[in-house]
């Protein structure tokens, strides 16, 4: 079993069910044909699976996708604004066709404020969230996108909605509930 260190916390961004006893963490590349067309995939199972959320982290594969780690630190500052997944779901679906000013035109789409924006990425303001969540990722045996662990194992199987939500149901039967012990009074 391998084990996602360190555990959720407050840099994660989460969507799906707050109390959820199934986490999915995928670690993406916005540049990434096949991070696009998983989406979808989880969004669907978001939607069917009751009891599962999700965090995706920043792992952007520069050597080939040139702007992922910028549209990375795009999504990061979105998510000061209260628009991460929104920022998310617009760059999965022009994945293929990113460039710069498309990056801007998303996001003033979304009412970032744009200036604001363009001084954050000339400074690096994320450089360091973005850096963090592919560190953990390395740490982690991560070296393609999109990689998914369910409750901290990694999921290796079809990207079909079928397929992980099968996944997602075993890792549900597999959480252990401890019962409440009422006090006497």
């Amino acid at each position: 079993m391998q084990t996602i260190l360190p555990p959720l916390s407050i840099q994660d961004h989460l969507r799906g069910d707050p109390d959820a006893t199934v986490t999915l963490i995928e670690y993406g590349d916005y540049q990434c044909r096949y991070c696009a067309s998983a989406e979808p995939v989880i969004g669907a199972v978001l939607r069917r699976c009751v009891g599962v959320r999700q965090t995706f982290r920043h792992f952007p594969i520069t050597a080939v996708h040139d702007l992922s780690k910028l549209a990375a630190e795009t999504v990061e500052f979105a998510a000061r604004h209260g628009r991460f997944w929104q920022m998310h779901g617009a760059l999965m679906a022009q994945s293929a066709n990113l460039t710069t000013p498309m990056l801007l035109s998303l996001a003033g789409d979304l009412g970032i404020p744009l200036d604001d924006l363009r001084a954050v990425l000339f400074s690096g303001t994320f450089t360091a969230k973005v850096g963090h969540d592919f560190a953990r990722g390395v740490l982690n045996g991560v070296d393609a996108t999109p990689t998914l662990f369910i409750n901290e194992k990694r999921y290796i199987g079809p990207m079909t909605v079928g397929a992980l939500s099968a996944a997602i149901d075993a890792a549900r039967e597999a959480v252990v509930v401890v019962p409440q012990i009422q006090a006497r009074a």
